[in-house]
């Protein structure tokens, strides 16, 4: 009986040692950044495209909070914050996503660039009201960004490989 019982700690002991040590397949992690930053990268240059970016961005807003659909506890700091400084969010937001996005393709501080993807997806999941869970919506994206965190995303074919090499220390990379 004791035999059984200490061959299944060291199963589970091996199964929990060899999962903490995986690593992500760095193919996969190619695919997520080539997939979503170029994402990013076309959201951002459509605002700065954009005729009237704060305006849009004003009326986009409002009419989401309109609707009814936007999580209710993030209602009163959209209409106290980012609708009276339109401006300024739509400034953050077009060269947020569009950081972002150079910063995921290319590999260069790609856990910067996927912890500041995941703030802006939170963020439009709750304009939205995106479930959490199932993963829905924006928060499909968070959760590939965490993946890229986590993963060191950046050091499968990146600028990261190369910073990573010089500045060893720095979790950026």
């Amino acid at each position: 009986m004791s035999n059984v019982t200490v061959e299944s700690t060291s199963v589970l002991t091996t199964f929990w040692r060899d999962s903490i040590g995986a690593k992500v397949p760095a193919a996969l992690l190619l695919l997520i950044r080539f997939v979503i930053g170029p994402m990013f990268i076309g959201t951002g240059m459509y605002w700065m495209r954009a005729e009237d970016a704060s305006g849009e961005i004003y009326n986009q807003i409002s009419g989401v909070i309109e609707s009814g659909r936007t999580v209710g506890w993030y209602v009163p700091f959209l209409e106290s914050w980012v609708l009276p400084n339109a401006g300024l969010f739509a400034f953050l937001v077009t060269w947020g996503e569009f950081l972002t996005g150079v910063s995921i393709t290319f590999g260069a501080a790609t856990r910067l660039g996927a912890i500041v993807g995941i703030f802006l997806a939170a963020n439009y999941a709750l304009l939205y009201n995106n479930p959490f869970f199932p993963a829905s919506g924006n928060w499909d994206y968070a959760w590939y960004l965490v993946v890229l965190v986590l993963g060191a995303g950046g050091r499968s074919f990146g600028v990261d490989t190369y910073l990573a090499r010089r500045w060893p220390r720095c979790r950026l990379w």
